[in-house]
């Protein structure tokens, strides 16, 4: 059996578009929950053993905890938050005032409302209480969308206190969610935390023109609970891609299956179009565009050799030509999906 009588049966191409689709879903089943978290992380720095040693000896200690009861989504795209929480701090009551612990700020962000609830004294420390309402900017990396998963910052900052008068110091047992804190639609890890301190440079010209500002970080994983936006994304794309793969089944004349060709790939643009409403706004291509992209390259691959067969139609008789042309675009358009599929999915 030589190669063209193989290309010219009708059940190597069952065979082709099968395999197509049951590795297309093997590998997006794969690489589920793979795609790392590209959200950049708010420049704070660490308070290395030799900062310490410098000082430790001088600074004052305030430890910060925080309660989330309800995690808001202002502007999900812009990475915008609105968080309800309680907010507590334990500190010297000898060395720092009420109204010094109290003038605390969120690091890009604002504090739309403070309620001061209790102070408590313990031993010779005060644990101060607040109901702290405020809204937080994270920079957001879309890129993965829709199989995208987020990190998201939270910093509280003391403008008026610098790391060598005083270390704001939490830790992952003073961070926490309380129950139904975030909606259903995300999974969430437990809150991490950390402390340090900001830089802000005064002057370009002058290193050492720098501003210190005391802070504790606070961050939060997410992923998508489901995979409806994936489906709603990826699930047209991908049926019309197959309507398209699977038209080269049928013993249309060449110029009806230009016709299918067309119509696939109309709707996959139009799938863009609808999408539109759900999908972040960016400056970069994100996946579902670079699938978009494959799914078009596939079907014009298609359409070219279509149109081939419909101008070499004319001049030949007999069909064993045109299955031959036929199996030689599903492999060719199958081949080049997967192995972009493949390259986006798993190693981009």
């Amino acid at each position: 059996m030589n190669i063209v009588s193989v290309l010219s049966n009708k059940f190597y191409r069952i065979g082709v578009l099968s395999l197509t689709v049951f590795l297309t879903l093997g590998i997006f089943y794969i690489t589920l929950g793979m795609k790392p978290r590209l959200d950049p992380a708010p420049d704070i720095k660490p308070i290395t053993p030799e900062k310490y040693n410098k000082w430790g000896q001088y600074a004052d200690i305030l430890n910060v905890g925080l309660y989330i009861t309800n995690f808001g989504v202002g502007d999900f795209a812009q990475g915008l938050f609105v968080i309800d929480s309680f907010v507590w701090i334990q500190f010297n009551p000898l060395v720092f005032s009420l109204d010094t612990v109290s003038q605390f700020s969120i690091d890009k962000g604002k504090i739309l409302s403070k309620e001061f609830i209790e102070a408590i004294k313990v031993g010779e420390e005060l644990i101060v209480r607040y109901r702290v309402r405020f809204e937080v900017k994270s920079n957001m990396n879309f890129k993965y969308f829709p199989l995208d998963s987020h990190r998201i910052y939270t910093t509280l900052k003391y403008d008026n206190l610098a790391p060598s008068e005083v270390i704001v110091k939490t830790t992952f047992s003073r961070t926490w969610f309380g129950h139904n804190a975030v909606s259903p639609n995300w999974l969430y890890g437990e809150p991490t935390a950390d402390f340090g301190y900001l830089e802000s440079h005064l002057d370009d010209r002058d290193q050492n023109n720098v501003a210190l500002t005391s802070a504790a970080i606070i961050y939060f994983d997410f992923e998508r609970a489901t995979l409806r936006e994936s489906l709603v994304v990826f699930g047209p794309y991908l049926i019309m891609l197959f309507i398209v793969l699977s038209s080269l089944l049928m013993g249309l004349p060449a110029f009806q299956m230009l016709i299918v060709t067309i119509l696939g790939i109309l709707g996959m643009i139009l799938q863009r179009i609808i999408i539109g409403h759900i999908s972040p706004l960016t400056s970069y291509f994100m996946l579902s565009d670079c699938v978009l992209f494959l799914v078009l390259s596939c079907a014009l691959l298609v359409m070219i050799i279509e149109i081939l067969s419909a101008v070499h139609q004319r001049q030949e008789t007999g069909t064993e030509w045109l299955n031959v042309a036929r199996s030689s675009a599903l492999t060719l358009a199958s081949l080049l999906f997967l192995v972009g599929w493949f390259y986006l999915l798993y190693i981009w």
